[in-house]
């Protein structure tokens, strides 16, 4: 027997996860806000805390972040998005 779970989520809404952790696991291994009843968005950047950009993913919420920056693994810092 297979198992499916639905979420049903309110919208039209983003939901922003409050934490990651990119340690590769495969577990929450990759930032990535979900957009609720919204068709499409047009931008997605994350800054740091200095308001210095540290992604803005070409292909905007589809690939999210994942912890690096230019293939180098960014610092444990707290950033905006």
């Amino acid at each position: 027997m297979d198992t499916v779970l639905i979420k049903v989520l309110k919208g039209p809404a983003y939901y922003v996860p409050t934490a990651f952790s990119p340690n590769a696991d495969g577990r929450n291994d990759i930032f990535r806000p979900i957009p609720a009843g919204i068709s499409s968005t047009k931008k997605f950047s994350v800054y740091n805390r200095y308001g210095t950009m540290v992604l803005k993913p070409a292909n905007g919420l589809k690939d999210g972040m994942d912890g690096t920056k230019d293939k180098c693994n960014l610092l444990v810092l707290i950033y905006g998005f």
